[in-house]
């Protein structure tokens, strides 16, 4: 995560919350829950840099449906990058 992390710029966090991504004036964070196992974060690593990749709408501006496809999505991405590395 740190070595990708870096590479692509992105401030990588760990924190007690739960895992998300955040950009702020065109600087993207990823902030993973500490309180997961390492094989959990990976996943949720993934996840969220799908989302940085792909997703880069407000989710409380968007319908219930179109978040619903979002995280399956991100999901099903996190699930081809976790497996290949």
């Amino acid at each position: 995560m740190i070595d990708i992390a870096s590479k692509l710029n992105i401030w990588l966090h760990f924190a007690d919350i739960t895992s998300t991504v955040i950009e702020r004036n065109g600087v993207y964070s990823i902030i993973i829950d500490r309180r997961l196992t390492r094989q959990q974060q990976w996943q949720d690593f993934g996840h969220e840099l799908f989302h940085m990749l792909r997703h880069s709408e407000n989710k409380l501006m968007l319908s219930a449906s179109i978040v619903q496809l979002q995280e399956a999505q991100a999901t099903n991405f996190a699930f081809h990058f976790c497996s290949c590395s």
